[in-house]
């Protein structure tokens, strides 16, 4: 199997807690098989983001499957993202 990742690009946000988060988004392409990203590790979550009316939503995704040949484009305004739970509190 042979994935390659490229175009990362992220952000940092505060939530009301003042706990931060980081999104990362990535380009992967699977070759010749097609791959399922099922999990990350590390405090790390796969999130969907979609339109809901004029409400953004954002869920914890189970998996992202991509065909062999097609790469996903991880991008800002829906689709999916790699959430980074850093859990730290900044004072």
């Amino acid at each position: 199997m042979h994935v390659k990742t490229d175009g990362l690009a992220g952000w940092r946000t505060l939530d009301w807690r003042h706990v931060y988060f980081d999104g990362v988004y990535v380009d992967i392409t699977a070759f010749s098989d097609p791959v399922t990203l099922m999990s990350a590790s590390s405090n790390v979550e796969l999130h969907e983001m979609r339109m809901d009316g004029d409400m953004m939503q954002m869920r914890h995704a189970d998996e992202l499957f991509i065909e062999a040949g097609e790469t996903y484009t991880m991008r800002p305004g829906g689709g999916f993202h790699l959430m980074l739970l850093c859990g730290g509190k900044i004072n």
